[in-house]
């Protein structure tokens, strides 16, 4: 079978996988069940939450490219698949100490999941080079529609059997052997095929509007990391997830303490997030194809920004819920075109290695996103200074991106003038 065939198999047999990793997304509901459970508080719950983005980080940074080299894609995602089922499954046996939640959830399960995610989406641009926003949203959508299953799935257990740890027993062992067995279908590209599917696309590359862009950049990592557009992109997509992190992290209490709602009635609300994440990522991506991925960001700040001052000001349940659904539309978008975003500014040719240091924005925006949420929640009982907060990140970001463009298009028409 041509590849060109056998790329669709792999582009959905990665969604499938993505969907098992994104049990991440779930995380709302293990929190209470976990302090009532182990009597730990809840800043040190969200903590390994956040500890779990900032290890990923840090692994993706260090030795993502490194992965990538030794490794087929297709082994990767299967060593992947066994650490992070494996680090699932054990939070099964956990016996009450903090360091054992923070070991499997805030490394182990980590590690799997920077051998699984940033590698898919990764490999999404080097199979569907024509179509990077499309291939990119549908890898990310897997991720997002995680929570949609395994909240209500995790929630089912624990209230069936009245102990988390069910639930973290029967997901692992269907976390490991779902990621190990569809890694078999994913396929390696042959070589040149890159080039060809670009020059097969024909699309017309200009500055301002088209579907496909000239380049800004077409650097490796040592200059990327040089570059003072990369780090304007790292502000701009940084904070922008860190407002939907704050969401994802915090949505079942978030419901609970304003509605005073039962946890299952939460877990309802937790997949309905999920569902907002998931569509925003398909539809992000093909919309990022045809307008242009910075254009596409500055209007997911602009909405972030809106559906936060509606939370802000919302008493209604059903109208805060979809508020609510909307920061997760934000956030998928702006997940999923990190990658895109990265391969605009700075080119396709070194994606993996140039992804690898790109993906550390995620464990920045658990630096920001859910300790300032959580920490509100502390400090003050309620929610409200966190989305005043994430207003003040979603502008900020929106005028970086503004920046990015024009420093961008700037750059284009000068590399057209010298031509």
């Amino acid at each position: 079978m041509d590849f060109k065939k056998k790329r669709w198999i792999s582009l959905y047999v990665g969604f499938a996988i993505e969907a098992l990793a994104g049990n991440g997304y779930a995380w709302s509901v293990y929190q209470t069940p976990l302090v009532e459970k182990y009597g730990w508080s809840i800043s040190q719950v969200s903590s390994a939450y956040t500890m779990a983005f900032i290890s990923g980080m840090f692994l993706s940074l260090f030795l993502g490219a490194r992965l990538r080299k030794m490794f087929k894609t297709r082994t990767e995602v299967l060593l992947g698949g066994l650490c992070y089922g494996g680090a699932i499954f054990l939070m099964s046996q956990m016996t009450g100490q903090i360091w054992q939640l923070y070991i499997l959830h805030g490394f182990l399960s980590s590690l799997g999941v920077c051998m699984t995610y940033p590698v898919l989406i990764a490999y999404s641009q080097e199979i569907f080079p024509e179509r990077p926003g499309f291939a990119g949203g549908t890898m990310a959508a897997g991720y997002g529609l995680g929570a949609v299953i395994w909240a209500p799935l995790a929630t089912k257990i624990y209230t069936t059997t009245g102990d988390i740890s069910y639930s973290f027993f029967y997901l692992g062992l269907v976390f490991i052997g779902g990621m190990v067995l569809l890694s078999l279908f994913l396929y390696t590209p042959p070589a040149g095929f890159r080039d060809r599917m670009i020059a097969e696309a024909g699309a017309d590359i200009k500055v301002g509007g088209a579907k496909t862009r000239a380049l800004v950049y077409d650097v490796d990592k040592p200059q990327l990391i040089r570059t003072p557009l990369f780090y304007m992109m790292m502000v701009s997509m940084t904070l922008g997830i860190a407002c939907g992190g704050m969401i994802i992290n915090q949505g079942s209490p978030i419901v609970q303490l304003k509605f005073d709602m039962a946890a299952t009635a939460a877990a309802t609300v937790v997949s309905m997030l999920a569902v907002g994440n998931t569509i925003g990522r398909f539809l992000w991506g093909y919309i990022s194809d045809r307008i242009g991925k910075v254009e596409t960001v500055k209007i997911l700040h602009s909405l972030m920004a809106f559906f936060m001052l509606m939370l802000l000001i919302l008493d209604n349940k059903i109208l805060f819920v979809l508020m609510l659904m909307g920061t997760t539309f934000c956030y998928g978008g702006l997940a999923c075109l990190l990658a895109p975003v990265t391969g605009e500014l700075f080119g396709n040719r070194n994606i993996s290695a140039n992804y690898s240091v790109a993906y550390t924005a995620y464990g920045l925006s658990a630096l920001i996103g859910p300790l300032v949420i959580a920490n509100v929640r502390q400090t003050t009982g309620e929610y409200t200074f966190g989305y005043v907060f994430a207003i003040a990140f979603s502008l900020v970001a929106l005028a970086v991106a503004l920046g990015i463009e024009r420093k961008a298009n700037k750059i284009r028409e000068e590399g057209m003038l010298q031509q």
